[in-house]
């Protein structure tokens, strides 16, 4: 995924420039304001870093409310359905890295058991399951690959044919080894031993590089899933897609910046990025970026000096701030509507697959409109008469409610919303 781009449009549209000069010689001199302003970071050393030619946009307060309130809008359910599947990314992780753990650890066994005459059968055997369990189509990777809409072929697949390739040679290694010199692996000086033995560690330690690979994909999966889980919550997301600025400027090479403005509510946005070294994985050395975005409330009713820093960026918590977000720079973001498009399209698939389910067992759904709400069963209580009425009037009037064969569940939330009847409460 490409990240989102902070982009303003800032050329004002012909009637938006008439606008503003008429109304910018209808206020008096003495009703117009200056604010100026700077921009600058203090790094963790207390070294002041100027911010030159940072674009500021001056926006009516209420538009960006506005926006803001829509942007959050739209975010909440991509919310909700990525927080669950965050937990899930964790947790499969986990169990990728506890099989590539116990592939070196069994691989480590059988090389002692060679010198020491020990055995090796429980370690190389829970290795072997724990590995091959994490190739199942079923596994908490892959499933929660495929509900992150997460392509399994750019993470999975590549290495799932060598992964099961290994995994069942060294299930064979040891099957071989068992039946030339019985269940303990080395209880023999003699040379079949041996050779057993060597086997079933060569073959380890190549399961043990693919589930070591495995856990590389593990992580990149999970890194992924938390970049869509976050992104909603970010401040890039809210920066994208602003309404049109009543003006633009930059700063200077001083770091500041000036508006001359009528007595109004209004808010501040800028943003920037600078190098900040580098970020070093084991050999391996990458840039790292910062990225500050600031969307500062502004009253004008007098002249004053604004500092854009450390204190009132987005994710500082300020309450200067419209926003309170999560810094965001890992390098990836995803669209909205493409996230928003995609969830529709998982929880329609699972509609539909539930209701094959009911279509295969018609009784299906009312058992489960009863499982969640008892009283449905309960001839005369008040959720039942309200079932019964509302279902009569409905073949009447709107049959085409009981085309889908989920209506007796539908009906059941419906009757329980109008008499405020929690689930499995009444």
């Amino acid at each position: 995924m490409k990240r989102a781009i902070l982009r303003f449009n800032w050329a004002p549209t012909l009637a938006l420039a008439i606008h503003l000069f008429a109304q910018n010689n209808a206020v008096r001199a003495d009703q117009t304001r200056t604010i100026v302003g700077q921009i600058f970071i203090r790094t963790e050393g207390g070294e002041n870093i100027n911010l030159s030619l940072v674009s500021v946009g001056l926006f009516d307060q209420k538009a960006i409310l506005r926006h803001l309130d829509d942007e959050s809008k739209a975010a909440a359910p991509i919310v909700a359905y990525f927080e669950p599947l965050l937990k899930e990314a964790k947790e499969a992780k986990r169990l990728a890295d506890a099989a590539d753990d116990l592939a070196g650890k069994a691989a480590t066994a059988v090389a002692l058991a060679i010198n020491d005459k020990t055995d090796a059968s429980a370690e190389v055997q829970a290795a072997i399951d724990a590995v091959g369990n994490e190739d199942k189509t079923d596994s908490p990777l892959a499933k929660v690959a495929r509900e992150a809409g997460i392509p399994i072929d750019d993470y999975l697949a590549p290495i799932s044919k060598h992964l099961k390739e290994t995994v069942d040679a060294a299930s064979n290694a040891i099957k071989r080894a068992k039946d030339r010199i019985g269940d303990n692996l080395t209880d023999s000086d003699s040379d079949p031993a041996t050779t057993a033995d060597s086997a079933v560690y060569t073959a380890l330690r190549e399961m043990k590089d693919t589930a070591e690979k495995l856990s590389e994909r593990a992580s990149a999966i999970s890194a992924e899933v938390s970049n869509r889980a976050t992104y909603p919550l970010s401040a890039i997301y809210y920066y994208s897609d602003l309404p049109e600025p009543l003006r633009t400027t930059k700063t200077d090479a001083d770091r500041k910046f000036t508006f001359k403005l009528p007595n109004g509510a209004y808010v501040l946005v800028a943003s920037s990025s600078r190098n900040a070294g580098v970020n070093v994985i084991g050999d391996e050395s990458f840039p790292r970026k910062e990225f500050y975005y600031w969307m500062v409330k502004v009253d004008s009713s007098s002249d004053q000096m604004i500092m854009l820093a450390n204190d009132n960026l987005s994710s500082s918590g300020s309450p200067d701030s419209l926003i309170s977000a999560q810094d965001y720079d890992s390098g990836a973001a995803e669209d909205i509507p493409a996230l928003a498009a995609f969830i529709r399209d998982q929880k329609e698939q699972a509609r539909q697959a539930q209701l094959q389910v009911y279509r295969n067992d018609p009784q299906a759904a009312q058992r489960k409109a009863i499982q969640l709400y008892p009283a449905l069963a309960v001839a005369g209580s008040l959720l039942n008469n309200e079932f019964v009425t509302r279902m009569k009037r409905y073949q009447k009037e709107n049959p085409d409610f009981f085309i889908d064969p989920d209506w007796p569940i539908r009906l059941a939330k419906e009757c329980a919303a109008s008499i405020d009847a929690p689930p499995a409460q009444r």
